[in-house]
């Protein structure tokens, strides 16, 4: 988790996504629940252990999170956008939640089994070396023989 008084130090082009994304319109158009078909397939061939930790990158208000935490994954849900962060922890308090850049993830090296960063939300991630930086964050937080399932 992020260290308190810590403030991630965000590009531009992250500033314009957190303003995009705290919005109104972008609440109504991103506060749903549930995978789409294709992740739950990728989902259930890929991710093979429930109980293993998972990190939710890109995470908004829950979509995905909520489903893999009612799937018995010990996810944590985690997002850059505030808002997103604090009316998923209230709509789901029973789910970790984290507002946290995956391009700086708080947590040790090797400690999650799984990485899920849907809704190609690794695209949004700019520019590119920022990109490389959250891939290089990704494999360093897991596991051997862990995960990573992302959209592009």
């Amino acid at each position: 988790m992020p260290v308190p008084g810590s403030s991630p130090q965000f590009t531009p082009e992250e500033l314009t996504n957190i303003a995009t994304f705290a919005t109104d319109a972008a609440r109504a158009q991103y506060h749903l629940y549930g995978l789409t078909p294709g992740e739950e397939h990728v989902v259930r061939r890929c991710f093979t252990k429930p109980g293993a930790r998972l990190l939710d990158i890109g995470c908004g208000y829950g979509r995905t999170t909520v489903p893999l935490h009612r799937m018995g994954y010990r996810v944590v849900g985690l997002d850059i956008v505030e808002r997103m962060i604090v009316e998923a922890r209230k709509s789901h308090p029973e789910v970790a939640w984290a507002l946290m850049s995956a391009t700086d993830l708080a947590a040790a090296d090797a400690s999650v089994e799984y990485v899920f960063f849907s809704a190609n939300g690794i695209d949004c991630i700019s520019p590119l070396p920022r990109r490389d930086r959250a891939l290089r964050e990704i494999h360093r937080v897991l596991r051997p023989g862990g995960c990573f399932v992302y959209s592009a």
